[in-house]
């Protein structure tokens, strides 16, 4: 921001207010001398949401309990039910019933702090029991932890922050001493942590796929008309970055004509208005 840009402060009177302004808000947080007034302030003017997203979780719960009763099997869900029934629904409802206290302000944000914590070790555990028993069920509890940890209370992004690192290092502390099978449970921490890996690269000289690689689906959205799409797609088969069936989607005008490189057929081609839509596959046996 450019000095002319600026606000004027110097003819602000000495007030917390004015101290902010001029400080600005280098960490996300006001002076202590107002963030608690913020908070108690947003609090109240979320408490609506917050109760709502608490029911929310408890029926998401129930849910993806029942889930994992069919996926995991009675015997390998023993324990994550319990979890889920014992531990994360009771948790739930604790911070609902903090939420009707006279005493709210005070109580619920270091109760909410703890419950997220402890519920996303309870995502954790569940994703290393069914990873014990040869069942990968990453999606539900990535989904469980960013409902919980980050839709609970309206967390401060901080403390956030500090519930994903704890959740995250417990997964691969455990992970690494229970010898976990294959290695994908290194970047199954990073998701329940919440963490994307974003490599920069010319897109049409991708070179060879990075650890976590191949992948299962590729999303192909190019500057129209500037023929781009076919060299992308040929550098993603030929550094190797998609899987067996993987899927390749392509956004380009609707003009424009892309053939598939060796090593991918065209499944699906569809067009709304000026754009096309064009979905590939690797290996795919019934090209259209």
């Amino acid at each position: 921001m450019s000095s002319a840009d600026r606000l004027p402060t110097a003819d602000l009177p000495d007030s917390p207010h004015a101290r902010q302004l001029r400080a600005g808000f280098p960490w996300l947080t006001f002076n202590p001398e107002l963030e608690k007034d913020f908070r108690c302030t947003h609090f109240d003017e979320n408490l609506v949401h917050t109760r709502v997203n608490l029911c929310l979780a408890v029926a998401i719960t129930v849910a993806f309990s029942a889930m994992d009763a069919v996926v995991l099997g009675p015997v390998l869900n023993r324990v994550p039910g319990l979890i889920h029934m014992l531990v994360i629904i009771p948790t739930l409802l604790i911070g609902l019933a903090a939420s009707f206290s006279p005493q709210r302000h005070r109580i619920y944000p270091p109760l909410a702090m703890i419950a997220a914590t402890i519920l996303g070790l309870g995502v954790a555990a569940t994703q290393i029991i069914a990873t014990l028993g040869g069942v990968s069920i990453l999606f539900p509890c990535l989904m469980l932890t960013i409902i919980f940890i980050y839709f609970m209370g309206g967390l401060i992004f901080y403390h956030a922050v500090a519930a994903n690192v704890i959740v995250m290092f417990v997964y691969l502390a455990a992970g690494t001493e229970l010898e976990l099978p294959g290695r994908e449970f290194a970047y199954d921490a990073l998701a329940l942590g919440g963490v994307t890996r974003i490599w920069r690269a010319d897109v049409v000289k991708l070179g060879s796929a990075p650890a976590g690689g191949p992948f299962a689906l590729a999303f192909v959205d190019p500057p129209y008309g500037q023929g781009l799409a076919y060299p992308a797609l040929a550098s993603l088969v030929e550094g190797g970055w998609l899987e067996p069936n993987a899927l390749c989607v392509v956004e380009e005008a609707a003009k424009a004509e892309i053939a598939a490189p060796a090593g991918l057929a065209l499944i699906d081609e569809r067009v709304y208005g000026d754009t096309k839509i064009l979905i590939f596959q690797t290996g795919a046996a019934t090209p259209i």
